[in-house]
C-alpha cells in the first residue's frame, strides 16, 4: 500500500493553539498532524486575495511567482487529521499536489490547500491583526522566516527569501553562458555539500553520500532573481518543479570562503548516473577537454 503524501502547511495551521481550537470546537482530534521537517514551496509567494468570513478578513493563499519561495512545514497526517483539514479548508480551498523542497537538495511530493479560483478577489484583502499574528507566531514556533508573510500581510511584494544561486559548471564566471546571465550581482567562490559528476561537456550535481562530499563552484547574489532564474532555467532545460527535466532547480546551503552560509538555488542532475563522481568536486571545461 502506498503511503499517503505529507501535508505542507504554510499559514494558520502552523499555529498549534489555533489548530487545536478549531478541532476542539468541531469535535476532531488535534493530534492528527505529526511534524516532519521544514520545506519550501518553490516559485510561489504568499498572498491575501481571499476574504474569510470566519477570520473576518483576509486569509492566506499562495500564487506562482518565479524566484520566490514560501516557507512551511511538512506533516504526516492520519485519516482523522485529513478529515479535520478538509473540514477547516474545504469550503473555499482546494487540496492539490505540489512539489516542495528541503534544504538538502531533495524534492518531495506533498498535498496543500490553495484558494479556489472562484473565491479569489482581484485585489488585496487585508487580514486582521489577530490572523496575521497567528501566522507569524506559527512560523516562529518552527523557526521559519516571517518576512515574506509579513510583507504579504502589508500588501507589499515580498523580497525573495532566496537571493542566491550556487553554480558549478557552465554558469560559472569562467564560462560564456555564466557571463551572459542578467540580474547577477556579486559572485564569490563557494562550496556546497554534494557530489559532482563529469558528464562530458558539462557536469551534474547530486546530493552528498557522506559528510565529506563537497562541490566547489561560485555563489551568485541575484539582484533580479526572476530574470536571472528564468535565463538559467532555460539554459539548464528546467521547465517547472513538476515537470520531467535534465536538471531540477533545488535548494541547498552553500558556504563561502569566510564561512558564511546562504540558502541558494542549485541545479540537480535529474537523470540516472553511471559515471563516478569527480574526486575533488571541481569541474572545468579545460579538464573535460583534456587541456
Amino acid at each position: 500500500m502506498t503511503a499517503p503524501l505529507p501535508y505542507f502547511a504554510y499559514g494558520s495551521n502552523l499555529h498549534a493553539a489555533d489548530w487545536a481550537r478549531f478541532c476542539t470546537q468541531r469535535g476532531y482530534r488535534h493530534d492528527g498532524l505529526v511534524r516532519q521537517h521544514a520545506a519550501w514551496l518553490p516559485d510561489h509567494r504568499p498572498i491575501y486575495h481571499y476574504h474569510s468570513r470566519s477570520r473576518n478578513g483576509g486569509a492566506l493563499d499562495v500564487t506562482p511567482t518565479i524566484g520566490q519561495a514560501t516557507p512551511g512545514m511538512l506533516f504526516r497526517v492520519d485519516t482523522d487529521g485529513w478529515k479535520a483539514l478538509d473540514a477547516k479548508e474545504g469550503a473555499c480551498y482546494a487540496r492539490q499536489t505540489v512539489t516542495v523542497l528541503t534544504e538538502d537538495g531533495e524534492r518531495h511530493a506533498a498535498l496543500t490547500y490553495t484558494v479556489h479560483p472562484k473565491h479569489r478577489r482581484p485585489g488585496f484583502v487585508a487580514p486582521t491583526a489577530v490572523y496575521a499574528k497567528i501566522v507569524e507566531s506559527g512560523l516562529r514556533d518552527f523557526g521559519l522566516p516571517t518576512s515574506v508573510h509579513a510583507r504579504a500581510a502589508a500588501d507589499e511584494r515580498p523580497a525573495p527569501a532566496v537571493r542566491h544561486l550556487f553554480v558549478y559548471g557552465l554558469l560559472q564566471s569562467t564560462q560564456s553562458l555564466g557571463n551572459a546571465l542578467d540580474g547577477i550581482g556579486h559572485r564569490q567562490p563557494a562550496r556546497a555539500p554534494g557530489r559532482l559528476f563529469d558528464l562530458g561537456a558539462y557536469p551534474g550535481w547530486q546530493p552528498p553520500s557522506t559528510p565529506d562530499d563537497w562541490v566547489h563552484g561560485e555563489l551568485l547574489e541575484l539582484t533580479d532573481p526572476e530574470t536571472a532564474l528564468a535565463e538559467a532555467d532555460a539554459i539548464e532545460g528546467f521547465q517547472g518543479h513538476d515537470a520531467e527535466a535534465l536538471y531540477h532547480r533545488v535548494l541547498i546551503r552553500a558556504v563561502t570562503a569566510n564561512a558564511g552560509s546562504a540558502l541558494a538555488w542549485c541545479y540537480r542532475y535529474a537523470r540516472p548516473l553511471s559515471s563516478r563522481p569527480i574526486g575533488d568536486g571541481r569541474w572545468t571545461a579545460a579538464a573535460t577537454l583534456g587541456l
